[in-house]
């Protein structure tokens, strides 16, 4: 589920495609009903489509169309794994999951190009999100002990990631979003919590 930045439509991922939900009109309405498992985030009035064919093994990325109901293919992995994966954007780039390589495709909008990028300290992911500025990407996911992480990362205009932080605190993270004024809300699989970011990390 992602909320639109008008604060006023909220988006939802489905199989198949997504369903957006006007919250002044209660009404919903679907589009991309030929994706499967779909996953959307909106960014700048933009909209991004991560869709996980289970069949054909592939995750596939796309840039929707709400005026023309088309969406234009960016790029496409193998998912060996048939779980869906996450993906975060901001106005440089395009993060997706790569379980399979257990790192991220990294999708440069300017250029169109991808790469596979590791990310340190992390062995298996689970979820990310972009810092407002794009400057940050914030992954959760096991460690090489299995033990939960939370982990702040600065993007360099390379595409290497650099560790910043990390926060064992937030187990389970099921979903994260910064907002413009570099809050982080956590949702966690057994509470709820909201976080503040700081320059040492997390805090209550």
């Amino acid at each position: 589920m992602h909320h639109r930045s008008d604060n006023r439509h909220i988006y939802i991922g489905c199989n198949p495609g997504f369903r957006i939900y006007d919250k002044r009109t209660k009404k919903v309405e679907e589009y991309a009903t030929d994706l499967k498992n779909t996953t959307v985030v909106e960014f700048d009035g933009e909209i991004f489509l991560s869709s996980c064919d289970t069949n054909k093994k592939l995750e596939s990325l796309y840039k929707y169309n709400l005026q023309s109901k088309r969406q234009v293919l960016l790029f496409s992995s193998p998912n060996k794994s048939d779980v869906i994966t996450d993906m975060a954007v901001c106005s440089d780039y395009i993060a997706a999951i790569d379980r399979d390589n257990k790192a991220i495709k990294l999708y440069i909008r300017r250029s169109q190009a991808v790469s596979t990028v590791k990310v340190p300290g992390l062995n298996e992911l689970y979820r990310l999100s972009f810092s407002y500025d794009g400057k940050f990407l914030l992954v959760s996911g096991l460690d090489l002990t299995e033990i939960d992480r939370l982990n702040k990362y600065r993007l360099s205009t390379t595409g290497v990631l650099s560790l910043v932080w990390s926060c064992d605190e937030c187990p389970e993270v099921r979903s994260m979003r910064f907002d413009d004024h570099g809050l982080l809300y956590v949702n966690g699989k057994e509470n709820r919590r909201i976080f503040t970011l700081t320059h040492k990390g997390l805090e209550f």
